[in-house]
């Protein structure tokens, strides 16, 4: 449709090239005033980037906005497009000078393809009936497209370059030409989705947090070119724009929007929202209890929550058995226990300690509840079609009463090596952001009186007792 359209202007523009150019009405101007003096509409927007370079394929592609403004606010459904296909519509309300999400459905829909291997909980059994999300982050003042206040952003001095034939109006803008505003509000759209996105996920799951306007702010706006089409209906008063944006080496955007006269009801606030700290809260807590529901389904054990406190760091060893390291985590210096005469190395998050018996390692970790850092980073490292070996198994996962610690252990005979035991320990550093996260690898069949000690020792310091999993794993057929 927009390809049949360009033609049609393109043969329009150039019979009436002459007889249209430095026009004395500014087209433009009364096409902004009339359309603003116009206080209860409906309006449909379609709108699209396309990268000209590669790192933003989480970014939706296109996207459909249909709803009603009235007194200045607004009512709508925000349907995004990717690769593969339409996402659940996304409500939008702006009412008393706020902006809401509706986001149930529409993250309901992002977690069932995250979670499409086992099945995605329902999203409504940690929020209820709380299906709306007070968000000030961006702004729906100006949605879908706040033409009025874009044209204002366009310069005086371009008006009197308008192309006009036939009620249709035309206009090219350079980029350096253009107030920031301008493409802000184009890529107002494309942030929503993303900032959307980086709120539901976990850090390490979200994608970037500004992968539309960061770039297009930060490129070479003198090469930036802005087509703009506008024409009206007078009989129906229907408004129509047409928007290219062009930025060389990065992207272009469009944006269609048909704005249509006509009566709405008035617009309120949905009683139900929830602020941005619960929404947050209640996604850590759908993530925790999907990666329960993961756990529970991969290996069939459930969680205990038997463990005492520990203490991971910070060990009075008085034996030869064991020495203290110190780890950089979050800028504090922390001492974790290796093992003494071991091959110890170390890298910026982890530290390593081996010998043919058995073996140590550290690791730093973001901290959330011990029983998701433990799930997540056990299932995403340990890819158990990886390993020549069989018949595992594993125990339940143990949990202290805050669920700030956490211990897990497997087993299984390793085809080359024989009976393998690892003991996973995590726990929460106090007053800190960070999880410390231990791994212990056990030969069983090649264990030494030496590791016997250190297991014992390390054991009593952190206040585990590993020598129960050591003979449950021998014993273990």
């Amino acid at each position: 449709m927009r390809r049949i359209l360009s033609v049609f202007l393109i043969i329009c523009l150039i019979s009436g090239l002459f007889a249209a150019c430095s026009q004395t009405v500014d087209e433009l101007d009364l096409f902004v005033s009339d359309l603003a003096a116009m206080e209860h509409y409906s309006f449909t927007a379609v709108g699209e980037v396309t990268f000209y370079t590669v790192g933003a394929s989480q970014v939706p592609l296109q996207y459909m906005m249909q709803g009603t403004r009235t007194s200045g606010n607004t009512s709508a459904t925000l349907y995004y497009t990717d690769a593969g296909g339409r996402l659940p519509g996304l409500s939008l309300v702006y009412a008393n000078r706020t902006s809401y999400l509706g986001f149930v459905p529409f993250v309901q829909g992002a977690m069932d393809q995250v979670y499409a291997i086992h099945g995605a909980l329902d999203l409504e059994s940690v929020f209820e009936d709380s299906g709306y999300l007070e968000y000030t982050a961006v702004s729906l003042e100006d949605f879908p497209l706040d033409f009025p206040v874009l044209a204002a952003g366009l310069g005086a001095g371009n008006r009197r370059q308008i192309l006009s034939n036939e009620g249709i109006h035309s206009l090219t803008v350079s980029g350096d030409q253009l107030h920031p505003g301008v493409l802000v509000a184009l890529s107002d759209p494309f942030e929503l989705l993303a900032s959307l996105n980086t709120l539901a996920f976990p850090p390490s799951f979200a994608p970037e947090v500004s992968p539309v306007r960061s770039p297009l702010l930060a490129g070479e706006l003198s090469e930036y070119t802005l087509d703009l089409t506008f024409t009206r209906e007078e009989d129906a008063n229907v408004f129509t724009v047409w928007i290219t944006l062009t930025a060389p080496g990065l992207m272009t955007i469009t944006a269609d929007v048909v704005y249509r006269e006509a009566s709405a009801s008035a617009i309120a606030p949905p009683q139900d929202a929830v602020d941005l700290a619960t929404f947050q809260a209640g996604m850590y807590a759908f993530h925790e209890m999907q990666a329960r529901e993961i756990f529970l389904i991969e290996s069939g054990f459930d969680f205990i929550y038997d463990l005492p406190e520990l203490q991971m760091v910070g060990h009075d060893s008085e034996s030869d058995l064991l020495i203290p390291f110190y780890m950089e985590i979050g800028g504090e210096s922390v001492a974790v226990s290796l093992m003494e005469g071991a091959s110890n190395t170390a890298t910026e998050v982890s530290v390593f300690s081996f010998t043919p018996s058995m073996s140590l390692s550290y690791t730093t970790l973001d901290a959330h509840s011990a029983s998701l850092t433990m799930a997540l980073h056990v299932l995403q490292t340990l890819d158990l079609d990886a390993f020549d070996a069989e018949n595992f198994q594993r125990t339940a996962m143990r949990l202290n009463a805050h669920n700030t610690a956490a211990v897990n252990a497997l087993y299984y005979d390793d085809l080359h090596v024989g009976r393998t035991l690892h003991i996973y320990v995590l726990q929460n550093l106090e007053d800190s952001d960070y999880a410390l996260f231990l791994s212990v690898v056990v030969m069983i069949d090649n264990l030494s009186f030496h590791a016997v000690a250190v297991l014992d020792e390390l054991g009593f310091l952190i206040g585990i007792d590993f020598m129960e999993y050591v003979t449950r794993a021998a014993e273990a057929e």
